[in-house]
Formats: C-alpha cells, sequence, structure tokens
C-alpha cells in the first residue's frame, strides 16, 4: 500500500510542473526566417566569351523543296472490259500491271 501512495504522490507532483516555455522554438523559427531573408552571394556574371563557349550557334535552315509529285489523272470508261482498262491505266508509264485472266 506504501508504494501505491508513493506511485500516486509522484504522478501528482509530475502533474503540477510547470509547462515548458515554447519561446525557444519561436526563437529557433525566427532565426531560420531571418537567415533565409539575408540574400545569398551569388557568383560573379561569366565572361561572354565562356557563354559563347557553352551555347552553339544557332543555325535556321529551311528545308528543301520536295520534288513535285507525279500528276494524278482522272478516268471514265463505260462498257470497256476490265483487264484493257487496267491495262489503259499504265499504258506509257514505268509501272506495270498485272490482271487475274478471271476479271471480267
Amino acid at each position: 500500500m506504501k508504494k501505491i501512495c508513493i506511485c500516486f504522490v509522484i504522478a501528482a507532483l509530475a502533474g503540477c510542473s510547470a509547462p515548458v516555455s515554447k519561446r525557444e522554438t519561436y526563437d529557433l523559427i525566427n532565426a531560420e526566417m531571418t537567415k533565409a531573408a539575408t540574400p545569398v552571394k551569388t557568383n560573379p556574371a561569366q565572361p561572354e566569351a565562356v557563354s559563347a563557349a557553352l551555347l552553339p550557334p544557332i543555325t535556321l535552315t529551311m528545308p528543301k523543296p520536295r520534288q513535285p509529285q507525279e500528276e494524278r489523272f482522272s478516268l471514265a470508261f463505260n462498257s470497256v472490259p476490265a483487264q484493257q482498262f487496267f491495262m489503259s491505266l499504265v499504258t506509257g508509264t514505268r509501272y506495270s500491271m498485272l490482271v487475274h485472266p478471271d476479271v471480267s
């Protein structure tokens, strides 16, 4: 019983202790804010020769014009056999065509 009373008294005394001041925390925060607000020393500007050596020269080249596409044409045929029609498409050109014999 005596041990329980001693524990109770110690707990009661600990509960009555004065709270720790948070002023130190505020002082640390203010010190960090002041340190962050001070300007930082910057490196001196680079000489123009160094800047020119670091940057590649800017050259703009326009794309070469493309070759003109081959001419297109439109055809209209009536009552012409299919094989004759398809072969007439490639007549006089560098292309060739193979038409299946069953196409009519």
